[in-house]
């Protein structure tokens, strides 16, 4: 039967060739008005995949590795290949988009198939795409309990297999676990698969892809820089690129265009020829190549957006840094020896280990976001082996031994090798015996004694780095959110339970072990040993802040992070190193902070104690305010509710509830956002399975921090400056969560995942966060929202 495309009709057999490969019976079909012009993808269709789409789909976690942040994604499509497996005992050949195929076919080849191509013609389209969207408009209502990243998903490969998914999960359809796209929304993205699913034009292409004029300046500057081939610069630019190989680089310039560090084949003035490999220290196959920057032509999502400022100061400070000193030995270019690029202290032992720590610590806010952003910090298992609030400060490098005697790191090269000399494919039966934790041990040891002999009257505050002017901070916020994490600049929450003072050699090997070295697509036996092997450095970090503790103090302190654990298990030496700081209080770990982010911070640094959430000594938590007039009085709720034992964090217990986004609606129409970060007490943070029974809800807690934290929001709160006094009376009241009083009272402020008025808020908050942070941020993640589907009445916008 011939169709044409008139101004307006009706797709009335749109549902019937949806399935018509099938033999069930089609649901009721709805009337669909396919736009007549051409649609664009860039202007109409994006816009939608970017709100409503990639929002889930994008990173190495997206359902069926379906990314819709960009055309190249869609195209792509989708896979039944997962790439986060537990139990993958075989090396999983990288599927990196823009990275390890380049055509439809070669992805094609590799086990890739289409969302977007029909097997009718006609003008129709029935691609799994329109069918799943489809299905979704037909069946609008969410319910049940839903999660995006579960390993039961089918991704279907035909239309056949997608019906009988469908058929048995009629509330699976896409968004999943969300409200359906607008009815003009639905249209027009099937009106553009109906017009054969085009992406950009040319030209589109090429605006897209090509550096502004400002921007192609300073890329000629850079890289002219980096490929300089005196050794110095040689070996300069291959640290820079091994550290910033993730790096979203923003020039210093008025664009808000990010750009990407690569090796390639071809110079400067040439088109880019990526060189594919997996690590950045890995072998690049070719006697001469070239760094090069990419243009990032994706949509932004926050969780993978991990800025890196390439500008006139930071050149101007590399030189300081790298090319200005004399160095250890003269200059020369090191090989690709895959154990020995494996181990940045034999790699670039040419280097000070003054340029190299100051680096790290120019950039500390960048370098530990690496791991926590990074592919190795998704799931449970991979995040509990940090706690979920944790400080961390720095040795200053005048009063880091490594630093200043680098005849010590050259002698303790061999006991700081880590688990990635052996690449991706490490066996299990390896991990018995395990030389990498036996090696990490010996050097503990070996520099817990060298500074014992070093500092005869123990080490002082001066000891700690207080920053500088080029730096990110000199002190560190950590959250685990159960399954992801967040790293912030300052001082954010209450006195840690547990801190961490970081050195060089613990600096980098965390680095390389969780970033450089880490393989997402390596076996079961490379996880493990990475994690176990991280057990480790989280206990040197813990154990080289009680050297600033006094002596009687240390090992109580330390057991005391590792309940329930055998204390003959704790992994703890101090080496007798003497107590040096005279303290005048019975808490010095407070003591100390104080001293550090009052008195020994550089004030340029302008770090402050949280005041929202930071109790002083000898302050009570306050009581609620009698009135919500000002911002203050909020912040004075929020305060009085976050100690630990709240009614509210005992029972809301799950570990699906972390991260909560609050609009405040103020009656001058003005808006307050704050962010929920809920903090689980751990007993001891060394298990790797059965993280519940290390668990007391009973001294759960919480942190209200103005603006957004983290990148996967589980919950939206939407409240009214007049409803403020209910809101916190069912923090500081809440008696059971399975009263449907209760669940009244909840519903009332919060937006579940099957609010029909979900995206409106969705797009708010998103929006809010553009606005408040137009470089840093980026799509905020939806995969993790809470995962119990269950409508309430639409909060009023």
């Amino acid at each position: 039967m011939e169709i044409r495309i008139v101004k307006y009709f009706y797709m009335f057999v749109l549902s019937i060739i949806l399935f018509s490969a099938c033999t069930h019976k089609a649901p009721d079909p709805i009337a669909v008005q396919l736009p007549t012009h051409n649609v664009s993808y860039l202007r109409e269709i994006k816009p939608i995949l970017d709100k409503r789409c990639a929002v889930c789909h994008s990173c190495y976690n997206s359902p069926c590795q379906l990314k819709l942040n960009s055309y190249e994604g869609v195209d792509r499509g989708g896979t039944k290949k997962a790439i986060y497996n537990a139990t993958r005992l075989s090396t999983m050949d990288p599927t990196r988009l823009f990275i390890d195929a380049h055509s439809t076919e070669q992805w094609r080849q590799k086990g890739f198939h289409t969302v977007t191509d029909s097997s009718v013609a006609d003008g129709l389209n029935n691609s799994l795409m329109l069918q799943i969207l489809d299905h979704k408009m037909k069946n609008p209502e969410s319910t049940g309990e839903y999660f995006s990243e579960a390993d039961d998903l089918t991704c279907s490969e035909t239309s056949i297999e997608l019906d009988g998914y469908l058929s048995k999960h009629p509330n699976r359809g896409m968004p999943f676990g969300f409200p359906p796209l607008k009815q003009d929304e639905f249209e027009l993205i099937a009106g553009w698969l109906a017009q054969g699913a085009k992406g950009p034009t040319t030209a589109e292409q090429h605006t897209l892809t090509t550096p502004k004029a400002a921007d192609a300046e300073e890329i000629v500057k850079w890289e002219t820089f980096l490929n300089n081939q005196d050794p110095k610069y040689v070996m300069t630019s291959r640290y820079l690129y091994e550290h910033l190989f993730l790096a979203h680089i923003k020039f210093g310039t008025p664009t808000n265009e990010f750009y990407e560090l690569l090796r390639s084949t071809t110079p400067p003035g040439t088109p880019v020829e990526i060189i594919d490999t997996v690590r950045p220290y890995d072998d690049p196959g070719v006697d001469t190549f070239y760094y090069r920057f990419r243009k990032i032509h994706s949509t932004i999502v926050h969780k993978t957006h991990m800025v890196f400022n390439f500008n006139d100061a930071k050149m101007a400070r590399i030189k300081e840094l790298f090319i200005e000193p004399d160095w250890l030995e003269k200059p020369y270019q090191f090989g690709y020896n895959p154990v020995e690029s494996a181990n940045p202290f034999i790699s670039f032992e040419q280097i000070p280990p003054r340029s190299r720590y100051q680096f790290l610590l120019d950039n500390s806010h960048y370098i530990i976001m690496t791991f926590i952003r990074g592919p190795v910090c998704r799931g449970q298992i991979a995040l509990n082996v940090i706690p979920d609030h944790f400080w961390v400060m720095f040795q200053d490098p005048d009063h880091e031994l490594s630093v200043q005697y680098p005849a010590f790191l050259n002698l303790q090269k061999h006991n700081l090798i880590m688990p990635i000399e052996k690449g991706s494919d490490f066996p299990v039966f390896d991990l018995i015996g395990n030389k990498y934790d036996k090696a990490l041990d010996r050097y503990y040891k070996a520099r817990q004694n060298y500074y014992m002999t070093h500092n005869f009257y123990g080490q002082g505050y001066d000891a700690i780095w207080k920053g500088n002017s080029a730096a990110d901070s000199p002190i560190l916020t950590i959250y685990r959110h159960f399954d992801s994490a967040s790293v912030n600049k300052g001082v954010l929450g209450n006195l840690a339970r547990t801190l961490w003072v970081m050195d060089y050699p613990l600096l980098e090997r965390l680095y390389y072990a969780l970033v450089a070295g880490y393989d997402v697509y390596g076996t079961l036996g490379h996880q493990l040993a990475i994690r176990l092997y991280m057990d480790g450095l989280r206990q040197e970090g813990e154990s080289y802040f009680l050297g600033f503790m006094p002596e009687e103090n240390r090992r109580p302190m330390m057991n005391s992070w590792y309940q329930g654990v055998n204390p003959k298990d704790v992994v703890y030496y101090d080496a007798g190193i003497p107590g040096k700081i005279v303290y005048e209080t019975d808490r010095p770990k407070q003591e100390f902070m104080e001293h550090i982010v009052t008195d020994h911070i550089l004030p340029e640094v302008d770090i402050h104690f949280d005041k929202v959430n930071y109790l002083p000594p000898g302050v009570e938590y306050p009581p609620l305010p009698d009135q919500y007039e000002t911002v203050d009085d909020y912040l004075q709720a929020f305060r009085s509710v976050s100690k630990p034992g709240t009614p509210f964090f005992v029972l809301v217990d799950d570990y699906n509830a972390n991260v909560i986004y609050i609009r405040i609606r103020q009656n001058d129409g003005s808006d307050v956002v704050v962010s929920m970060v809920v903090n689980r007490w751990h007993d001891n943070v060394t298990f790797m399975f059965d993280e519940e029974s290390s668990l007391n809800p009973l001294k759960n807690s919480a942190n209200f921090i103005p603006g957004f934290i983290g990148s996967y929001p589980n919950y939206f709160m939407e409240i009214r400056q007049d409803d403020l006094p209910g809101f916190f009376d069912l923090l500081v009241n809440l008696n059971s969560i399975d009263s449907i009083e209760e669940k009244k009272r909840f519903d009332k402020f919060g937006v579940n995942r099957a609010n029909s008025d979900f995206w409106e808020h969705y797009d708010w908050l998103q929006e809010r966060f553009n606005i408040d942070q137009p470089v840093q941020s980026g799509l905020f993640d939806l995969n993790r929202y809470f995962y119990k589907a269950s409508a309430t009445p639409a909060v009023n916008l």
